[in-house]
């Protein structure tokens, strides 16, 4: 049977990284050789392939070497190992989990998201034979910038991924650059190049990607799809909007569209304009308008129940390109 290698990276953000010139990873996948990092914004990052295990890891920050200080250090298995290898964190390799990669330029490609967010559902190494439903999320305006832990990992399907929850979907985030939006074409290009790099990697269902986002990421869903109709199989835009053109390009891929009738960020009349727009053109939408907030003083958060309807998960799995 062939080695089993699940996507995953080193990194290093916020405040040991400022300054840092040289960011080496010192990890016992290869016997502690050093690896360089590659900054990515204000983080440095590594791509790594490995097999599923437990991993222990350190950094070494313009010669000085340092743990992970947003991690606990690990306990010693023996003084022996306390003398040699000093502080060190672990790093936990199986399916289930969410994790960062980095988003690397090549020779032919320039683009401007940085990172994106892989999420491998539980049952992807039982499975060895099995290719996966996948589903592209795109987040709103406060989750744009460099900062991962406060801004990718800060809402929603991200959020609970990395705190342990499941689905049984490979889950790609892209990660917006902060004063960009998913409407942008280069951005729009960016989200299609990242699909193609994870589908390199894992056992994807290419004819079973859906699209889905929230208030910036639910008018990304209507643009991105309007520049690549043919990738996605279904989309579920929450509090988004958008315009006649995108309807059109659009109209053959089924919709969910979410939204709350007090929302003062993205108003109902702009997402119910974008329905009408689509059901004009002849598109199969399904519309749903939460009648009141659905948090205390946040009636923009459509998606959180959005997200937590078992029933939108099945409907997207109904759905298969031809």
């Amino acid at each position: 049977m062939p080695k089993v290698l699940l996507p995953t990276s080193f990194r290093l953000e916020g405040v040991p990284v400022r300054g840092a010139k040289e960011v080496f990873v010192i990890s016992s996948h290869n016997l502690w050789q050093k690896l360089p990092l590659n900054r990515d914004g204000r983080n440095f990052m590594l791509n790594i392939d490995l097999s599923p295990g437990l991993y222990k890891y350190k950094f070494e920050v313009n010669g000085v070497e340092m743990i992970d200080p947003t991690k606990p250090s690990e306990k010693k298995e023996n003084e022996l190992e306390e003398a040699v290898l000093g502080p060190f964190n672990r790093l936990s390799i199986s399916d289930g989990q969410f994790v960062i990669r980095q988003f690397l330029p090549t020779a032919s490609r320039q683009h401007s998201i940085g990172h994106y967010g892989l999420y491998l559902p539980s049952g992807y190494l039982s499975e060895p034979e099995k290719h996966w439903p996948s589903i592209v999320f795109l987040h709103g305006a406060g989750e744009c910038g460099d900062e991962i832990d406060t801004s990718l990992l800060r809402q929603d399907l991200p959020k609970k991924l990395a705190a342990g929850s499941q689905l049984p979907f490979v889950v790609i985030a892209p990660h917006c650059p902060r004063g960009s939006s998913w409407g942008e074409k280069q951005i729009s290009r960016d989200v299609a190049g990242i699909l193609n790099e994870v589908s390199a990697m894992l056992r994807l269902d290419m004819k079973r990607v859906y699209l889905s986002g929230f208030s910036l990421g639910g008018y990304g869903c209507y643009a991105i799809a309007a520049d690549y109709p043919h990738l996605f199989a279904a989309m579920a835009p929450i509090c988004g909007g958008g315009y006649a053109e995108w309807a059109r390009a659009t109209a053959h891929i089924p919709q969910w569209a979410f939204t709350n009738r007090h929302d003062p960020i993205v108003p109902y009349q702009n997402t119910n304009a974008m329905v009408q727009h689509c059901k004009r053109v002849g598109a199969d939408v399904r519309f749903t308008v939460y009648e009141k907030p659905l948090r205390k003083n946040e009636p923009h958060d459509s998606w959180t129940e959005a997200y937590n309807t078992q029933e939108l998960y099945d409907w997207f799995l109904n759905h298969k390109l031809p």
